[in-house]
């Protein structure tokens, strides 16, 4: 139980720390998706020029003591679904297929697709390098507010979980502001 607990509050910490950089990066408010749009459908189909374009990225885990595997995905609102933490079974039920590859020990860093991009001369315009390198800046500056976090952010009852998920949060803006003037909409 003590597994699942923590793994929850990994994918809370994850989802809620996703949404608060962004926010700051791009001066928008993201709230969470209670009831989506329209519901996007998985096809998995050779002759659609559009299939396998973008990459949806999730994370899976697995529990020592139980051996449950879960699924955390973070991004899934966008595409109807809004549970963050889910067992892998009824991650594929779900969705309706499995994914094209399971995922693999992550050994990228924090800036390894924006690095690559760069390097295969992806990027065609200065718009675009001047773009990539302030993300590539504020995803160096963020890295270092989250160094210095570890496991005891996850531990504790329900309340203090909450209260330091806050205050971390609170730290992620916080930091994240004072990233210097040239990054997200002209803000210190």
């Amino acid at each position: 139980m003590q597994e699942r607990i923590k793994l929850l509050r990994a994918a809370r910490l994850l989802k809620e720390t996703t949404i608060a950089y962004k926010a700051v990066m791009f001066d928008c408010d993201l709230t969470r998706v209670t009831k989506p749009v329209f519901r996007t459908r998985f096809k998995n189909d050779e002759m659609n020029p559009y299939s396998g374009k973008s990459v949806h990225v999730v994370l899976r885990l697995g529990a020592k003591a139980s051996g449950e595997m879960w699924v955390i995905d973070t991004t899934g609102a966008q595409y109807g679904f809004s549970d963050v933490l889910v067992p892998v079974m009824r991650y594929i039920d779900q969705r309706g297929n499995e994914p094209v590859k399971w995922p693999e020990p992550y050994t990228k860093t924090e800036t390894s697709d924006l690095d690559a991009a760069m390097a295969q001369g992806v990027v065609t315009n200065p718009t675009q390098e001047k773009f990539i390198k302030l993300e590539i800046r504020a995803r160096k500056h963020f890295a270092q507010y989250v160094e210095g976090f570890g496991q005891k952010l996850l531990q504790g009852s329900e309340a203090e979980f909450e209260e330091k998920l806050q205050r971390f949060l609170g730290g992620v803006r916080e930091h994240m502001m004072g990233l210097g003037e040239d990054a997200g909409n002209g803000r210190k």
